[in-house]
């Protein structure tokens, strides 16, 4: 397995491309995943969810009215981990990835971890401009020349 550093768009490429979307993680991380990528429609590529939560497994995650299955890692069937783009949807990335280095069917697989594609993601926008606050800049205006402090401490404001 290999520990890749995708973009959406080269996530969006390799499934359009014949690979599928495995995410690895349930959880609030993969439905933030799923929000930030709303544009994109990423929750149709995914082809199933893979945890570790075994109360999860055999349900079905209703990600924005496509019902994604929950099985455990090794129940993922084989036609499906040879052609896997697996995404770490969760917070843990050292020991998942150890989990599916560990995995023999997932051996040619590509892996890419979430908080790398966002970053990629709003490394992206930021260049291109996407994210500008919308600061008014006004040459009228000054700050006011006021310090502010806070004091934490156990005797008095010096």
């Amino acid at each position: 397995m290999r520990l890749i550093d995708y973009s959406i768009d080269d996530i969006i490429f390799q499934v359009n491309n014949g690979k599928k979307l495995v995410c690895f993680g349930a959880g609030k991380a993969l439905e933030n995943f799923c929000n930030m990528f709303l544009e994109y429609n990423i929750a149709e590529y995914i082809t199933c969810l893979a945890d570790n939560n075994e109360g999860l497994w055999g349900k079905k995650k209703n990600l924005f009215e496509k019902h994604v299955p929950i099985v455990p890692l090794s129940a993922i069937p084989q036609e499906i981990c040879s052609s896997a783009i697996v995404l770490i949807s969760c917070q843990y990335l050292r020991s998942v990835y150890e989990t599916l280095a560990k995995e023999s069917s997932l051996a040619d697989s590509m892996c890419c971890f979430y908080g790398f594609v966002i970053d990629k993601y709003s490394d992206m926008k930021l260049e291109k401009g996407f994210m500008d606050c919308n600061i008014v800049q006004d040459e009228r205006y000054e700050l006011p020349k006021v310090v502010l402090s806070c004091w934490f401490g156990p005797h008095p404001i010096p």
